[in-house]
């Protein structure tokens, strides 16, 4: 896998927030794209239409401290909309400032004390 590329409004903010949220370098291109070194890398693709609906296809990070991450990501104008506890873990489903969602999750075991 190359990359995973994203549609955006505003690919430079996304391309912030996902770099500030990863901890990754972040750049941007002449034509309206942009980017994260994340792995994989993400590329944001402008668009003219604002996200609709429920997205099919969404990221998950892992963390051993969800909550702090949570703190992070709105922090940086993410909204939490829901989480939970199952038997593979804790998970708290995030939407970034566009409205794409992605979860933090934390396998079962391996949350910080």
């Amino acid at each position: 896998m190359d990359q995973i590329v994203i549609d955006s409004r505003h690919p430079e903010e996304s391309a912030r927030f996902w770099g500030a949220l990863t901890g990754s370098p972040w750049g941007t291109r002449p034509d309206g794209w942009a980017w994260v070194e994340a792995t994989p890398r993400l590329s944001f693709q402008p668009v003219p239409e604002p996200k609709t609906g429920k997205s099919p296809v969404h990221l998950d990070l892992r963390t051993t401290d969800p909550d702090r991450a949570a703190d992070q990501a709105v922090g940086l104008g993410a909204t939490v909309l829901n989480s939970f506890h199952d038997d593979q873990g804790y998970v708290i489903v995030i939407a970034d400032p566009e409205g794409l969602e992605f979860c933090l999750t934390c396998p079962a075991g391996l949350a910080d004390d």
